[in-house]
């Protein structure tokens, strides 16, 4: 299932939330990618990567 298929009750406000919270992450990342600079907790989550 998936936002489409009515897995949601509200999907028009999840395709909302996620859209932003992609562009949120790649900023952020592109960010940390260039001078390593971020928050506290998108640091924590990208060194967890490595």
């Amino acid at each position: 299932m998936n936002i489409e298929n009515g897995f949601f009750d509200d999907a028009e406000r999840m395709v909302k939330f996620t859209t932003k919270f992609a562009i949120l992450y790649f900023v952020t990342l592109n960010n940390y990618s260039n001078s390593g600079k971020t928050t506290k907790s998108w640091q924590a989550a990208f060194e967890a990567l490595q």
